[in-house]
């Protein structure tokens, strides 16, 4: 007898909506079927990295003064849980950093959560308080960065990704896009390109009850997103756009939808790859997901799953 576990029970729920188009990008978005009991949230959505920060409700910092670049401390001071996403920056610690996974902070503890740089030439503070970025990492680079850190789970039980890997797709967009930044930032890339975006992320806007997409570039489909609310999708929406988009504008082609079949493969992928769960940073757990071209993550807590990201391989 199959055994339904978390992720089965989000997915199962989903229902393919109608697809949306500009440039280069697609996105198919998810919804929940409202008829289905396991589609529908026993508790609030927990705070978003960017709520956290700007009430004052999450610290982050370094683990020490001379800090280490594969971690960061996180204190959560808020009554709440926090909720951090696979791929989200922060920066004004010595030097710019993502999140390894997604992760769920308790109230009231003290985390060290893996990270990676985003910034290879600099290391000192610069002053001013922590801050998140705009956008997630963008979408080949953080597709790269989970399976390394899936491999470094699976080899050492460690959550490191492979730093030389994530800076090496860094450079490899600002060659491909001809910018420079004098400490190789990520957020340099972002910064120059941040006004051809923003008419992407009005057209990519949230629809109603939407609870995660599809992403593609040109003909090819990118990657999924899907959250275990519609609430929770509505926090991070704008900033995975912004990632699936900073791919698509290297792209000259239209995008080009693919066969709605397609769409629900990946789902079926997704329910059927090979899963590995570890004890999560915080709590919960993370489920890595492996089938062949297609790796992916899901956060579980309590029964739930709060977020499940899938990625295929170019």
């Amino acid at each position: 007898m199959t055994i339904q576990t978390p992720i089965d029970a989000l997915i199962k729920t989903i229902r393919i909506g109608d697809p949306v188009t500009f440039g280069a990008l697609f996105m198919i978005p998810l919804f929940h079927d409202i008829e289905s009991p396991d589609s529908v949230p026993t508790s609030p959505a927990p705070l978003s990295l960017d709520e956290a920060l700007a009430a004052d409700l999450l610290q982050i910092e370094e683990v020490s003064e001379s800090g280490s670049v594969p971690e960061l401390m996180a204190l959560n001071i808020a009554p709440d849980f926090v909720f951090l996403l696979d791929g989200e920056q922060v920066t004004g610690v010595k030097q710019n950093r993502t999140f390894n996974l997604s992760m769920l902070l308790a109230p009231g503890t003290r985390t060290t959560v893996p990270v990676s740089c985003l910034e290879h030439g600099r290391w000192s503070m610069r002053g001013g308080r922590v801050q998140s970025a705009e956008h997630v990492h963008f979408a080949k680079g953080r597709a790269a960065k989970m399976r390394s850190v899936s491999d470094s789970l699976a080899e050492r039980q460690s959550f490191r990704s492979d730093q030389m890997r994530v800076w090496a797709d860094i450079d490899e967009q600002f060659a491909e896009a001809d910018c420079f930044s004098p400490t190789a930032a990520e957020a340099d890339f972002y910064a120059s390109r941040r006004e051809a975006l923003a008419p992407l992320a009005a057209e990519f806007s949230v629809r109603c009850g939407q609870s995660g997409a599809v992403f593609g570039v040109g003909d090819r489909i990118v990657g999924l997103d899907l959250f275990g609310s519609p609430e929770l999708y509505a926090k991070v929406a704008d900033k995975l756009v912004r990632s699936y988009a900073l791919d698509a504008l290297n792209t000259q082609a239209a995008a080009s939808l693919p066969d709605v079949s397609l769409i629900s493969l990946m789902l079926d992928r997704a329910l059927t790859a090979q899963r590995s769960p570890f004890a999560a940073p915080g709590v919960g757990e993370t489920w890595r997901l492996e089938d062949n071209d297609l790796s992916g993550a899901a956060l579980v807590h309590d029964g739930k799953c709060l977020h499940v990201e899938a990625f295929i391989q170019a």
